[in-house]
């Protein structure tokens, strides 16, 4: 197998490409959100990664299931209150947080993403989950008024003009090699190629 080159993506395309992190949680979740209180510790543990003010966080999923983490990290008291009184910028938490749902995105769009786009990346990919996170709180309370922000992410047509052709397998060994050199498991690596190779 030839090893393809990495790609570098437009800004715009990269928000294109993020606008899938925020589609695959309306999929999955719009029609049974579920209760307001588990989006709302998911959103805490996303903005507090994203704004750099705690290190190392779990890495974010596409359930909720997060109480158990955010009370332990930020107390039971108000979320808003404890995370705004840690202080922003001291870590560097996106590939902690949003490396998974990330790679999920450039799988799905079998995309080898260049390295020095990788952390700007992460970011659109953190905000756009983070969005999502408000949309379906808005929902489990019975909103379901149209986001707005939705409508900010260009058509992922947008995208395909510019990226080359890969195998999914074959982008799946790039996307490992790259992964296990920052300390991704052999079980991470068989959980993802059962999901998307088979």
């Amino acid at each position: 197998m030839t090893e393809a080159e990495p790609v570098s993506f437009s800004h715009k395309a990269l928000v294109a490409l993020s606008g899938e992190a925020y589609r695959i949680y309306d999929e999955i979740h719009s029609d049974s959100p579920g209760e307001p209180g588990p989006w709302s510790y998911h959103k805490a543990l996303h903005r507090a990664a994203l704004e750099g003010r705690i290190q190392s966080p779990p890495p974010a999923v596409l359930m909720p299931n997060e109480a158990a983490t955010a009370m332990e990290v930020f107390g039971e008291g108000d979320l808003t209150a404890a995370v705004n009184a840690l202080p922003p910028g001291q870590f560097d938490s996106l590939e902690d947080r949003f490396g998974l749902i990330a790679d999920w995105v450039l799988i799905r769009q079998r995309i080898h993403l260049a390295q020095g786009d990788r952390r700007r990346f992460l970011h659109l990919v953190g905000t756009a989950a983070l969005d999502a996170g408000w949309q379906l709180r808005r929902n489990a309370e019975g909103d379901y008024k149209p986001d707005m922000k939705a409508l900010r992410f260009p058509a992922i047509e947008s995208v395909t003009k510019a990226k080359p052709k890969h195998t999914i397998s074959g982008l799946f060994d790039l996307w490992w090699q790259e992964a296990k050199a920052t300390g991704r498991s052999r079980k991470t690596h068989d959980t993802y190629r059962g999901r998307w190779i088979g």
